[in-house]
């Protein structure tokens, strides 16, 4: 390839990105304002991950981000972390944001600062409720190597141990269910390969929700673990899943991998295998091929919807004004906002002044008491000629204000 060809592909690869980054810091910014309605919020499209615990989907989630999730079961089942990553070469801090509160910067490259954040944020959202499934935990980076996606990491569902717990885990299965039936998201569902999915209650939810699995992509994990129990088991595995997944895109990632080199190394047999099954053109093999799909369909997918997207919150705010025409009012503009505002200021000023002259008058009347009760000798009678008379000699001249004929005398002194 020439210069030139490698200087045009970059340039239209950074212009892609900047027109992604303008949908997709719309949607972010349309999540987080619509956040604490949910009705709202369903009217806009999103990727939403599911799976149960302890499958690899935090590991998934780390290897695609490169931040490391806390792995705490009592917290992570509870709170929702939304996922916002940008490519960028420009060096940026990480940001976290708790709920609605303020952001907070961290080092990307300091993991332990990073897990504790998280997991300091997801106890701020949970505010100390038992689970919470309205505000969540934001999370924003920015790096060279990143796909440019939104990712919302639902809960991870899990069986109650004890009756204490049953009620924690209708909660998680039930916002879960909303979301994934939502058709304004994608649902990415990790799947285990070392597990029968008639044992999978997540993979029976997506597939209710998502009958044509049109909207699911499928993260095979543990592949490296079902080899171990023979290429039969695996196959079997995979067939079924194939099967049962219609046209859903299915991806097989090593969660532990620490880089591409690794995990190629670590799944080597496994796409041996996907080979002499012939299914390579069905299933793809690591990390950097997840990467590139998930952005490439999710920036399809909010294309695609977001004429419904507008359509849908056009009517909420047709739907608003009916009901305030019906209550005799129109939305205000924002001049009369202003106006409103200005009045309502003027009159509260004025009604703290009114309420400080009572004060300001007793202070006024302890004041003229005191004067009163200073002690001073009379300055007596000053007769006006002498005095025009001393003030002559003494400066060579005369005011007329002064002059004997305008005053007579003068009476200076109090009481």
């Amino acid at each position: 390839m020439t210069n030139a060809a490698i200087a045009d592909a970059e340039s239209f690869s950074t212009t892609t990105t900047l027109k992604s980054k303008v949908y997709f810091n719309a949607i972010d910014s349309a999540h987080e304002i619509l956040e604490t309605d949910r009705e709202l919020a369903k009217k806009v499209p999103s990727c939403v991950v599911v799976g149960m615990q302890s499958v690899g989907k935090s590991a998934i989630l780390s290897r695609i981000s490169g931040i490391s999730f806390p792995q705490d079961s009592e917290v992570c089942t509870r709170v929702a972390i939304e996922l916002r990553l940008r490519r960028s070469k420009e060096v940026k801090p990480m940001t976290i944001k708790a709920g609605n509160l303020t952001r907070v910067e961290i080092d990307k490259d300091d993991h332990d600062a990073i897990e504790s954040a998280l997991k300091d944020a997801q106890l701020k959202v949970l505010s100390g409720r038992d689970f919470e499934d309205k505000l969540s935990v934001k999370v924003e980076k920015d790096d060279v190597d990143l796909p440019e996606v939104t990712l919302i990491d639902l809960p991870g569902v899990f069986f109650a141990k004890d009756n204490g717990s049953d009620d924690l885990e209708k909660m998680v299965k039930d916002m879960i269910q909303e979301r994934v039936a939502n058709e304004m998201a994608l649902i990415l569902h990790v799947v285990p390969l070392n597990q029968d999915t008639d044992t999978i209650s997540t993979w029976r939810t997506v597939r209710e929700a998502d009958d044509e699995q049109k909207r699911t992509i499928s993260v095979l994990t543990k592949a490296d673990l079902a080899l171990k129990s023979g290429k039969d088991n695996l196959q079997k595995r995979i067939q079924k899943i194939m099967r049962d997944s219609g046209s859903s895109e299915c991806f097989i990632v090593h969660g532990a991998a620490t880089s591409i080199e690794q995990e190629e190394s670590q799944l080597a047999a496994v796409s041996k295998y996907i080979e002499e099954l012939d299914l390579q053109d069905s299933i793809q093999v690591g990390i950097k091929a997840l990467n590139e799909y998930i952005e490439d369909r999710m920036l399809k997918h909010i294309k695609e919807k977001l004429p419904e997207m507008r359509g849908l919150l056009e009517n909420e705010l047709h739907r608003i004004d009916r009901e305030l025409s019906d209550l005799g009012r129109k939305p205000f503009s924002p001049l009369a906002v202003s106006r409103r505002d200005s009045e309502v200021m003027r009159q509260h000023l004025v009604t703290e002044y009114e309420s400080f002259l009572p004060e300001y008058r007793r202070c006024t009347e302890r004041m003229t008491q005191a004067l009163f009760k200073l002690d001073m000798e009379p300055l007596g009678i000053v007769d006006a000629t002498e005095a025009n008379s001393l003030l002559k000699s003494k400066y060579k001249i005369i005011h007329p204000s002064i002059h004997p004929s305008n005053h007579p005398s003068v009476w200076c002194g109090s009481k």
